[in-house]
């Protein structure tokens, strides 16, 4: 997936986000490091991940807490889904 940010053009690899295992989490910039791009453009990236449960997004988070999420109910279910892989969501904004 390909997605314009402020003129450039960042494809998301989403091998990277695939090979976060369940229960754990990745920071956005972590893997814009990997990518050589900035925290904001792996989020955009993320947000228009047009497939999320097969693109574990939910399991990227911000350096101080979730960062966002745009499936439907947000980050509710992004807590949700984390929860369900053992990843406790309120010890990752307590940050």
């Amino acid at each position: 997936m390909e997605i314009t940010v402020f003129a450039s053009t960042l494809e998301l690899d989403e091998s990277l986000v695939a090979a976060i295992p369940a229960g754990e989490t990745r920071r956005y910039g972590e893997l814009a490091a990997e990518l050589d791009t900035a925290p904001i453009a792996v989020g955009g990236a993320c947000a228009r991940t047009p497939v999320p449960l097969l693109v574990p997004c939910h399991r990227v988070v911000g350096v101080d807490g979730l960062g966002g999420y745009s499936a439907a109910d947000g980050l509710a279910l992004k807590r949700r889904l984390l929860g369900h892989e053992g990843v406790d969501a309120d010890e990752l904004e307590a940050r």
